[in-house]
């Protein structure tokens, strides 16, 4: 604990500079993860997508699969 009461120490970094590296970082860490991904379905011999779009099957149950209009 610091003087103030605080847990964590000063930066002397204002709110919004931590916001944006907070999602530059968040944003290099999915584009990581969906770039293993695409690289796996394509090992696996199927599209570089399949293995992004597997999650809305996870939330969506088998309903993912039925197509009753296009989406754009």
């Amino acid at each position: 604990m610091n003087e103030r009461g605080n847990l964590v120490p000063r930066t002397g970094r204002t709110r919004g500079q931590i916001a944006f590296r907070a999602m530059a970082i968040g944003s290099i860490a999915s584009l990581a993860v969906h770039g293993a991904l695409a690289i796996s379905g394509r090992r696996a011999g199927r599209s570089a997508l399949a293995p992004i779009n597997a999650t809305r099957h996870i939330v969506h149950g088998a309903a993912a699969g039925v197509v009753s209009r296009r989406v754009v």
